[in-house]
């Protein structure tokens, strides 16, 4: 209902089971309550559009963390809804293995080609193993698995810019 800017109950300084508690305000969250990871919140009285951060689990058992007032706004599993990869399901990995082939070893620190989408817009490392080229793209862009260096669809200093492929052209500009 309404929010009365006065009152305790509504901005959730005063918690009354039945009336503001999480299951009273959000009745549907308690199936995906994670009742084994939250021992350390009373949903009974915590405030349901509180930013305290609590386990939950979906139907097809992926279990993630997100702040109560996130649920209440409706944000569900972000495996389900697509936001993050369902490893060995939609993954670069499992979707793309020729690309994810050529994932830069150590240039994305400890982020690994099963822990992104084919279509993130993330900027990541690739590494052309037959050629040796090095480049940053957006996973996104990466339509094929060939070489971005080689095909020219990246420049390369040193490689395929200007002043090494055409130097005469490039002294024109000095």
């Amino acid at each position: 209902g309404k929010v009365d800017r006065a009152c305790s109950v509504c901005l959730g300084k005063m918690v009354i089971p039945g009336v503001n508690d999480v299951f009273s305000m959000f009745p549907g969250l308690k199936d995906s309550w994670d009742f084994e990871v939250n021992t350390h919140v009373d949903p009974e009285h915590t405030w349901g559009r509180s930013v305290v951060v609590v386990g939950w689990v979906c139907e097809e058992g992926h279990r993630w963390e997100s702040q109560l007032l996130d649920r209440g706004r409706g944000f569900g599993c972000p495996v389900c809804s697509g936001s993050v990869p369902d490893v060995g399901v939609n993954d670069l990995t499992t979707l793309r293995p020729k690309l994810a082939e050529q994932w830069h070893p150590t240039r994305n620190g400890s982020l690994r080609a099963s822990e992104v989408k084919p279509g993130s817009s993330r900027v990541v490392w690739w590494l052309n193993r037959d050629c040796g080229h090095e480049w940053e793209s957006q996973i996104r862009y990466r339509t094929t698995d060939v070489c971005m260096v080689c095909s020219g669809m990246v420049c390369l200093e040193g490689v395929n810019d200007i002043a090494s492929v055409y130097p005469e052209v490039a002294a024109l500009s000095l």
